[in-house]
């Protein structure tokens, strides 16, 4: 326990919270006073602090998305992997699957949404008896584009679901480099248990670097359009118009 604080910066009475509403899975027992943790207990704290942190989530709001309630899922996307990664440490591999009804207060229209997202590869559905379900991560995806249209993302404006088939096929075509590429530089230089921390480590900051190169990307090309909407308008004063008025 000493050392699980000192990795992690936790102290022990947070980490028996943790335990007793079961957000990280219990230690291997070796006798009366001994108990052993690894690195998955580091990573499932650091999960928790970050949800609470970054995602403003309680710990009974964290409790009860690992247990599946799509209205306690983080409202950002940054914080999905977190969640998945307590899941996972937890329960050792996410096989839950959610129906798909349990996501409609974050989407209204996921039930219509649901078989959308599958035409173009976003999410799988599996019927189980008689109704939709998804996996936890799948729910994550109908519940963010809840988000999108509430946002104003409707189809009265033009976008659907279809469009995220742009999305499938960059993050496919991406995802077949990055693996290509690890295992080629990797291969005969990083031991096995090396490369599997590199790659979960890799998996979060190289989104994060993806995300904002995406962002700036994005603002740039808005601002052109911006700039060229204007001198498109008539009666707008050119740069040069406003400095000769200047003079």
């Amino acid at each position: 326990m000493r050392e699980l604080e000192q990795a992690t910066g936790v102290n022990r009475e947070t980490v028996r919270v943790f335990l007793r509403l079961g957000l990280i899975p219990a230690p291997v027992s070796q006798g009366p006073r001994t108990a052993d943790y690894d690195d998955t207990h580091v990573r499932a704290i650091n999960a928790v602090r970050s949800l609470q942190r970054e995602q403003g989530l309680s710990l009974e709001q964290i409790r009860k998305a690992m247990a599946g309630d799509v209205a306690s899922f983080p409202r950002r996307a940054s914080g999905y992997q977190h969640l998945d990664e307590l899941v996972a440490a937890r329960l050792g591999i996410d096989n839950d699957m959610i129906p798909v009804t349990a996501v409609l207060p974050r989407n209204p229209l996921a039930l219509s949404d649901a078989p959308a997202m599958r035409r173009v590869g976003a999410i799988d559905v599996k019927t189980i008896d008689g109704q939709p379900h998804v996996t936890r991560g799948d729910a994550q995806m109908l519940a963010l584009w809840g988000n999108m249209r509430a946002a104003g993302f409707q189809e009265k404006f033009g976008f659907s679901p279809k469009q995220l088939k742009i999305y499938v096929e960059h993050a496919t075509a991406l995802a077949k480099w990055e693996i290509e590429t690890f295992v080629a530089l990797a291969e005969g230089a990083v031991e096995e248990d090396a490369a599997a921390g590199m790659v979960l480590n890799a998996l979060s900051d190289m989104l994060g670097c993806f995300a904002l190169i995406r962002t700036k990307v994005a603002l740039r090309e808005l601002a052109k359009k911006r700039t060229a909407a204007s001198r498109r308008k008539p009666g707008t004063a050119t740069k040069e118009q406003k400095t000769g008025a200047g003079e």
